[in-house]
């Protein structure tokens, strides 16, 4: 009976050990990144019109979930933020040059918070080099602003021009140096195409370029 009784407990100890030790050695298919940028965006006038944008160049930072589903596919999500900053003299031809509702100029400071949604595609240059080809869709909401601007009649307002949301395509390529089993750094080259201008009175298909430095962290 203690013989059937010791290769009972062995037969279900190995077992228990053999899983053990494979979950153990599989990697967590979860990592957190953290990644900081400025951010270059060209912007322009309606056709037809002939106003003038100045833009400075703002930042961005991000905090990001990915999850493996391969070897070389992930998805990430996360949220982010970027701050804007432009300037603009509008030029509106107007019969009453004290008009309250015509804007002669601007100056305007946004931040929008971004929520990403990305596939990713990674390829393996050595056991410590990674390359990343990204691509998705970001929904941004307008959750800062200072808008400066001139009313023909000398009045200095918020004008109301600003979309309060806006979506945007972004196409994102990186290095990833791993330097750990957990920890990794990154370089990245981030292009977004958005479907609305940060105002209404501008373009409505902008463009922004981002060069950015991150560090990740495996589960």
């Amino acid at each position: 009976m203690k013989s059937i009784k010791n290769s009972l407990l062995i037969f279900f100890i190995i077992p228990v050990v053999a899983f053990s030790q494979e979950t153990e050695k599989k990697d967590s298919p979860y990592q957190l990144g953290l990644s900081l940028f400025p951010v270059s965006y060209k912007v322009k006038a309606h056709e037809g019109f002939k106003h003038i944008y100045k833009t400075k160049t703002g930042f961005g930072t991000r905090i990001t979930l990915t999850r493996s589903f391969t070897k070389n596919f992930s998805l990430t999500s996360g949220l982010g933020y970027t701050h804007l900053s432009y300037k603009v003299n509008y030029a509106f031809i107007f019969m009453d040059s004290l008009d309250p509702n015509i804007p002669r100029s601007a100056s305007i400071r946004m931040g929008y918070l971004d929520i990403p949604l990305i596939g990713q595609v990674s390829v393996s240059i050595s056991e410590k080099m990674k390359l990343q080809l990204a691509a998705g869709v970001m929904y941004s909401i307008l959750i800062h602003e200072d808008d400066k601007t001139l009313f023909e009649d000398n009045s200095i307002r918020n004008s109301g021009f600003s979309n309060k949301t806006i979506i945007s395509l972004p196409l994102l390529f990186s290095w990833q140096i791993i330097l750990s089993k957990h920890f990794g750094i990154s370089t990245e080259a981030d292009y977004r195409y958005f479907f609305r201008g940060f105002d209404f009175l501008m373009n409505q298909r902008p463009k922004a370029m981002q060069l950015g430095v991150g560090i990740t962290y495996n589960f």
